[in-house]
């Protein structure tokens, strides 16, 4: 939201500058976007010293022109209404119009010209501050040499704010000036409303509403007569305009001008377009409505609020109006609309069609129920002022029952003094909150009051909110630094240990190039379909259509986090999360189950270009290592099952102790890069994340006596995994095992035609107290041969 430091200054006078407004804006808790300055330097007023004909183009004349500098310029103009002895602004060569058009010295026809004379158009002004087509003519008594703004009282200071959801009463002038009074020191004064004189007789018939949870008030008022020519002021023109809207009609300008100066959006139907008793309901189903942004939207029956005439519906309440009922050029009679609409009524509904309106972005933050009446009274003056209209009586429905209730809430200064961690006095802290329009009232005790929260302040609903803003307006940078201390046995940082389980596991994770990230727990529904889930946990108020479910799994959030890595030029993105996932209970009432997992997936070549190693890409194989590497000593040995899972290709199951804890593969679906796949891997963390060792990475021990390694070639039936074969040969080898890997597998053609493969392993044998005999290896050796023979179906290579 953009706020002018001219427009606030109406409403807080004071010593404040703009340069301490961004400055006393980011102290409230506002952030501040960007800051512009506007103030035209390089452009002044000029009079126009002497003009000539130009000797070269009839339409051209020569004018010598005084900007208060010691030596006249020379200017070459085409504006048929330039005059000796009369004064214009001038911008000089090397300066900027505010459009962002650079001015420099040149020559036309021949002729130098040192700078241009401005038309109002050329400044950003209205077409009334120009003399037909030509220059914009300063009184005569305008100081040569002053800046065209300061001549014009036009400098300014935007700034652009970013309004946090909970502070709806910020976006208005009303409530950033309320707070830069707070912090200025300077006294708050709002302009004075009066009732208009209700010179009409008409008034819109009785307005129903029916649906009293979603607008517990709606006002409206008729304005006859008003002059379809009348223009919008050039103060109310600058200020809309600064802002960042548009003008394009007295009546609609009115009510944009209300909106940005006290935060209550108004609309305005052209009365003549209107048919019957206005109303506010639920949408039906069938209904439709165009527009004003020239879209056409499909109500959801029961879930969309509509403001309807008699003929149907006439506008998206609170968020954008119909193109059948909208002011135009010719508009002479108007309905004046000003409602108090429920946050989640108007949030739900932009977001389901894609709206982002001005009145959306206030109701949806929360507006002050108790303004709308004043408001209208405000925005009637004004029309009444500026258009010649006139005004009938307000009619008002509303629902007491449905209206937010003002909180009431009981503050103490104990409290506030233990939980801010300083002693502010009572009478300090109470004067702050009364600055932002709080009431307070002694209490039973002698340390505490009660203290009413105004109605335009949704975010403060207990004493901890009250105590935030004594903070925050007495000034964080006051507040004392101490170093709090606790007892040697609090277990406070115990589990930040390096060696905690999951610190650990990052750790060693961050050690083989993997980095941490942090994905949405919604996703959209298809991806949990994709993931094998029929019946996802869903969300029953979505913030998007692609995110209306709580993930099942972590791979397709971590497949689109490598995919937005690799598009960006990331060349080989690994990345894990920890996080949990959720899944339906099969009990209806019941909570979702929320397992934590690590979740790990990888992409692109396995090592950085190199000159003297080919690139190759990443394959199932790397990841898979990796795992073993990680959970390696982790909660017993992990088994790997082939296995066919959804979203998944190449995939395979993680089973410990008969469990599966994990799934592995390549990504399937919509994961598909160009060059390479994703692979990714998800496991239960808890169940290889146990407590005692299982996050401790066991040394080896020195061996005091030599270790013997001996090869195996065996040609074993093509439904035999390398998994089996190893898990056979540990149970066989037993405690003289010290490690065993496969180091080849082979086929050809005769070995597809018996359903065969050849794989080779190698096995490191060791006794830790002596030296190993022949005969001991031996007959471990011809142990695991027929192991292997009788379980796997196995046989030597010969």
């Amino acid at each position: 939201m953009k706020v002018s430091s001219a427009w606030l200054r109406t409403w807080v006078p004071g010593s404040w500058s703009d340069a301490d407004l961004p400055r006393l804006l980011t102290r409230s808790g506002l952030e501040v976007d960007s800051v512009q300055v506007l103030d035209w330097p390089g452009i002044c007023v000029a009079e126009v010293l002497e003009v000539s004909a130009h000797p070269n183009a009839d339409r051209l004349k020569v004018c010598s022109v005084d900007i208060g500098a010691e030596e006249p310029l020379q200017i070459v103009t085409g504006a048929p209404n330039v005059e000796a002895g009369a004064r214009y602004p001038c911008i000089q060569a090397g300066a900027k119009l505010p459009d962002g058009t650079a001015i420099r010295k040149s020559k036309l026809r021949g002729e130098v010209s040192e700078g241009m004379l401005c038309s109002g158009g050329e400044l950003g002004l209205p077409e009334e501050a120009d003399e037909g087509d030509g220059l914009m003519r300063l009184a005569d008594d305008a100081p040569v040499g002053m800046p065209i703004a300061e001549h014009l009282g036009l400098r300014d200071c935007i700034v652009d704010l970013e309004i946090t959801p909970n502070r709806g009463d910020c976006t208005s002038v009303r409530g950033v000036a309320r707070e830069l009074a707070a912090l200025a020191g300077a006294e708050f004064c709002p302009p004075e409303v009066v009732a208009v004189a209700e010179t009409l007789e008409d008034a819109p018939q009785a307005i129903q509403i029916d649906a009293p949870e979603g607008c517990p008030r709606y006002c409206a008022r008729l304005l006859r007569g008003l002059d379809p020519s009348a223009k919008t002021p050039d103060w109310m023109h600058r200020r809309i305009e600064s802002a960042g809207l548009r003008c394009v009609h007295l009546a609609v300008d009115v009510t944009n001008y209300v909106l940005l100066e006290w935060g209550q959006p108004l609309h305005a139907f052209d009365a003549a377009k209107l048919s019957g008793a206005l109303g506010v309901r639920w949408a039906e189903s069938g209904e439709k409505l165009a527009l004003l942004d020239g879209t056409e939207a499909v109500p959801s029956p029961g879930l969309d609020l509509m403001i309807v005439d008699g003929s149907g519906p006439i506008a998206l309440a609170g968020v954008m109006g119909g193109a059948g009922t909208a002011i135009s050029e010719g508009s002479v009679d108007i309905v004046l609309e000003s409602a108090f609409f429920a946050p989640k009524a108007v949030a739900g509904c932009a977001r389901r069609h894609g709206v982002h309106s001005d009145a959306a972005y206030r109701f949806e933050r929360g507006v002050d129920p108790h303004l709308q009446r004043l408001v209208l009274e405000r925005a009637s003056g004004l029309l009444i002022e500026l258009g010649g209209a006139q005004a009938g009586p307000i009619v008002e429905a509303h629902s007491p029952d449905h209206l937010p209730q003002s909180a009431v809430i009981e503050l103490r200064q104990s409290r506030w003094n233990a939980l801010i961690g300083a002693e502010i006095a009572s009478q300090q802290a109470l004067g702050l909150l009364e600055v932002i329009g709080l009431e307070i009232a002694p209490s039973g005790t002698p340390d505490s009051w009660s203290v009413k929260v105004p109605s335009h302040r949704f975010d403060l609903g207990c004493e901890e909110d009250l105590i935030e803003e004594i903070a925050r307006l007495y000034g964080y940078e006051r507040l004392p630094s101490r170093v709090r201390t606790a007892p040697p046995d609090s277990g406070i940082g115990k589990t930040r240990s390096a060696s905690h389980p999951r610190r650990a596991l990052q750790q060693q994770l961050s050690a083989r190039g993997y980095q941490e990230v942090i994905t949405y727990s919604f996703v959209a529904e298809e991806w949990a379909h994709q993931a094998g889930v029929d019946e996802p946990v869903r969300l029953s108020n979505p913030i998007s259509s692609q995110l209306q479910v709580m993930r099942p799994t972590l791979l397709t959030s971590l497949g689109q986090a490598v995919e937005y890595n690799r598009a960006r030029g990331l060349e080989r993105p690994r990345i894990y999360e920890i996080a949990r996932v959720f899944t339906a209970e099969e009990e209806g009432d019941a909570l979702p189950h929320q397992p934590l997992m690590l979740g790990l997936a990888m992409t692109g070549p396995r090592h950085r270009r190199n000159w003297a190693d080919p690139s190759e890409a990443l394959d199932f194989y790397d990841l898979k290592g990796d795992l073993e590497s990680l959970l390696g000593g982790r909660g017993g040995r992990c088994e790997w099952r082939p296995a066919t899972l959804a979203g998944l290709e190449q995939s395979a199951e993680m089973v410990l102790k008969g469990t599966v804890v994990g799934r592995i593969g390549r990504l399937s679906g919509d994961f598909r890069l160009s060059e390479h796949g994703i692979y990714a891997a998800e496991i239960l963390l808890d169940a290889v994340l146990t407590d005692g060792q299982a996050g401790r990475t066991v040394p080896p021990q020195i061996q005091r006596y030599p270790r013997v390694q001996r090869d195996l070639a065996l040609v074993l039936p093509i439904s035999v995994s390398s998994a089996e074969v190893l898990e056979c040969v540990r149970k066989a080898a037993g405690a003289l095992l010290h490690e065993v890997q496969v180091f080849d597998c082979y086929t050809n053609k005769d070995f597809e035609r018996l359903q065969q493969y050849s794989l080779g392993i190698g096995l490191v044998l060791g006794d830790a107290d002596r030296t190993l005999t022949e005969t001991r290896i031996n007959k471990c050796i011809n142990a695991v041969i027929a192991s292997l023979q009788r379980k796997c179906g196995a046989a030597l290579r010969s």
